[in-house]
């Protein structure tokens, strides 16, 4: 809704409650909002303080016209830079107990429908699934968590199951990760064969003695 009103934001994060929470705690801070159980991180820039505020002022409108809570604008640079430095913590808190991150992307619009369906996976699975992620570009980043007693086809299971949904909802397997080793075996699900072939082709004009990568 903020970019369809034409707002531009520098960043729109998308964070859980007990995520952001998790990493609150690693860092020994507080997260500033008690009410909610998720929350949009939406940082604004101006040539001047009043466009700012200006832009603020319009992007809390727009939430609170779509039943939001009462937003916080985090005024003061030191609140600025508690928020984005507990956000940027998320990874670090996790870390301990992560298998593997995903970052399945769809269109923004299907966002909150990829969200529902990932709390309906971990219900399925009684697994916990921390999400987060770039909500201006639809880009989640869900974490496959270790669990005890649960191995690799536990992990293999909850992955598959989120890419085939961010499939069905018009998305791809990596937005911004990659596809790399780890999901080379993935690709298949939402490129064709003649897609991969048409990629390796334009690999092959730029490396023809296959130098760059030659094992994948």
């Amino acid at each position: 809704k903020i970019l369809q009103r034409g707002i531009i934001p520098l960043a729109i994060e998308y964070v859980e409650k007990d995520t952001i929470e998790k990493s609150a705690e690693h860092l020994g801070k507080k997260w500033p909002c008690e009410e909610g159980s998720a929350f949009l991180i939406v940082i604004v820039a101006g040539t001047g303080i009043d466009e700012v505020y200006s832009e603020s002022e319009k992007i809390s409108a727009i939430c609170q016209e779509n039943n939001s809570l009462e937003p916080l604008i985090a005024e003061s640079r030191e609140e600025q830079d508690r928020i984005l430095g507990i956000r940027s913590n998320i990874y670090t808190a996790l870390k301990p107990e992560i298998a593997d991150i995903l970052d399945v992307t769809v269109p923004p619009a299907n966002m909150g429908k990829l969200m529902d369906v990932i709390d309906k996976i971990a219900e399925k699975f009684n697994a916990y699934i921390p999400t987060y992620g770039h909500a201006a570009d639809g880009n989640l980043h869900s974490h496959v968590m270790v669990e005890k007693g649960k191995g690799l086809g536990h992990v293999k299971k909850l992955k598959s199951e989120i890419y085939n949904a961010a499939i069905d909802l018009g998305g791809i397997i990596t937005g911004e990760h990659g596809i790399g080793k780890i999901r080379i075996d993935d690709l298949g699900l939402c490129l064709s064969e003649k897609e991969i072939r048409l990629m390796g082709g334009i690999k092959k004009l730029f490396d023809p003695n296959n130098i760059l990568n030659p094992v994948k």
